[in-house]
């Protein structure tokens, strides 16, 4: 290939490569490095498919990674996972593959109820008390139903 030999060319993906070694990246974040450090947008296109060629960046593999990684720390709802891997560049119907394959509904109740009594939260909260619970876990990414429900089961186990 004729741009490969061209030593902008080069340099740019010599740049590209050393951005993802420190970690996995979506095609968007390399994009996005590459033209914060001067390079025109069609030349950081033409990097990234050569890199998504060499399997150097899969957008897939990336997002699979991002899932387990924030399953495995908790207290992370989908939404928020979601929400992330969007303004990263990973298109929505993979999100929304990806979390029907690693977030069913059970598991968002359960990664809900865990934070939930990770934040100590007990009793029966005033009025007050249950927006903010319910404010919190929806920040967290869990969605509306799921947080209403954790909140009448947090007030059951007090109650």
């Amino acid at each position: 290939m004729k741009q490969e030999l061209d030593p902008v060319f080069q340099k740019a993906k010599e740049l590209a490569i050393n951005y993802i070694s420190y970690r996995p990246r979506s095609s968007k974040e390399v994009m996005a490095h590459l033209v914060s450090k001067g390079y025109s947008g069609e030349l950081a296109g033409k990097v990234v498919s050569i890199l998504q060629e060499y399997n150097y960046i899969d957008d897939l593999a990336f997002a699979q990674k991002w899932y387990r990684t924030r399953l495995m720390k908790g207290g992370y709802g989908p939404l928020l996972i979601q929400k992330e891997l969007t303004a990263r560049g990973i298109p929505l119907r993979i999100c929304e593959e990806l979390r029907r394959q690693f977030y069913p509904e059970e598991r968002e109740k359960e990664e809900a109820m865990h934070f939930a009594k990770r934040r100590g939260w007990k009793g029966d909260p005033d009025i007050k008390g249950k927006h903010r619970y319910y404010q919190a876990l929806i920040r967290r990414g869990f969605s509306p139903v799921v947080a209403r429900d954790i909140l009448k089961i947090r007030q059951g186990d007090e109650g």
